[in-house]
């Protein structure tokens, strides 16, 4: 789990790049608010994938979750890029 907040120098759109190594991973992006949450995007991956996230605005916060049934696969993830 990663959790970011848009800062200052923050464009419209936020990328989110993630590369698994030899199976499937799921990747959540929620917008953190109140009163809920908000799943913003979610996609499964089989390799190297890129999400995008549109409207982002200065000061919202964000989770970033890569999830998998198996736990060997989530040691094997080699990387989490984000790019606002």
């Amino acid at each position: 789990m990663f959790l970011l907040k848009a800062g200052k120098r923050t464009g419209e759109n936020m990328t989110v790049s993630v590369m698994p190594c030899g199976g499937a991973v799921d990747v959540f992006v929620i917008k953190q608010g109140k009163p809920r949450n908000i799943v913003e995007k979610r996609i499964r991956l089989y390799s190297y994938g890129r999400l995008l996230v549109s409207s982002v605005r200065k000061g919202e916060r964000f989770r970033i979750e890569v999830k998998s049934s198996d736990r060997e696969e989530l040691k094997r993830t080699t990387g989490v890029e984000v790019q606002l």
